[in-house]
């Protein structure tokens, strides 16, 4: 059912999206383009906490995007925010267990262009990211082993590189400008890699009964540890509406610090994003 009315809100989206085909392109400000972005997609998932299990558990899951997105000539700059939720499985001998995840990320991005083309239709870029990762999963299989939380921020070097390109028009049509595409990929490498998460595992009638002492008091820190690692590769094409739309390809993954109780978790993600521009001449 959640999945029908995401599919019902994407296509109410497209149609406000392409509803206004008349409109011509106004370049009258180009370095200022501000967009709200709309999406959602698949995730496949797969983590191990060494802490309760070395079993690995993945399930491919539902995730929905929002972001505002900000480019002038000399930045761009992006704010946004992610969830994604749903069974993850395991068989191991022959016992099916299912871990619910809940995961919120949280990132701001901004990107400084250091290099370009004559004509501006090829640009690299380089700046930072700072992305908050929370995540919540219960497995009543394991017993008391079956609460876990996680809060993983992480400051990230960030390069991209994009070409800006046109196909050529094969028919007659009521405009005759090609279409703007753009192909882009970023990379980001996590230079300050923490994470905040349960140590011990935590009894959930103890964690009702006790208004969450035994979830705070579980608590361990790792800072300046771990690893983490994520890349996207985007399409995007832009409409003459001065909107978009952008299907990406997100890959993450990660590690936390502590030796013998590290949590490994990694993600491939296929998204659809609807960029609605805000700023109109």
């Amino acid at each position: 059912m959640k999945r029908i009315i995401f599919l019902w809100l994407m296509l109410s989206s497209s149609n406000l999206l392409l509803g206004q085909e008349s409109y011509e392109i106004d370049d009258s400000n180009p370095s200022k383009k501000n967009y709200i972005q709309i999406g959602t997609g698949l995730v496949q998932s797969s983590f191990i906490d060494r802490t309760t299990s070395p079993l690995k558990y993945t399930g491919t899951v539902p995730m929905i995007h929002l972001a505002l997105s900000k480019s002038k000539q000399n930045r761009d700059s992006e704010i946004g925010f992610s969830y994604q939720w749903g069974n993850h499985g395991n068989s191991f001998n022959d016992q099916n267990h299912q871990a619910y995840v809940n995961s919120i990320s949280i990132h701001y991005s901004r990107l400084y262009p250091i290099m370009a083309s004559s004509k501006k239709s090829w640009k690299t870029a380089l700046g930072g990211k700072v992305q908050l990762t929370t995540n919540y999963r219960d497995n009543e299989g394991l017993m008391n082993y079956g609460l876990a939380y996680e809060v993983i921020p992480t400051l990230f070097l960030s390069a991209k590189t994009g070409i800006d390109f046109q196909l050529p028009i094969l028919f007659k049509k009521k405009h005759k400008t090609a279409i703007q595409r753009n192909m882009s990929y970023q990379l980001n490498i996590g230079v300050l890699n923490n994470a905040i998460r349960s140590d011990l595992p935590i009894l959930f009638d103890a964690f009702l009964t006790n208004n969450g002492t035994d979830l705070i008091g579980s608590t361990q820190s790792s800072f300046f540890a771990g690893y983490r690692f994520s890349s996207s590769l985007d399409y995007t094409v832009r409409l003459r509406n001065k909107n978009a739309i952008q299907c990406s390809y997100i890959w993450d993954a990660l590690a936390t610090g502590r030796d013998g109780q590290q949590l490994e978790m990694a993600t491939h993600t296929i998204r659809c994003t609807l960029f609605f521009k805000t700023n109109h001449q």
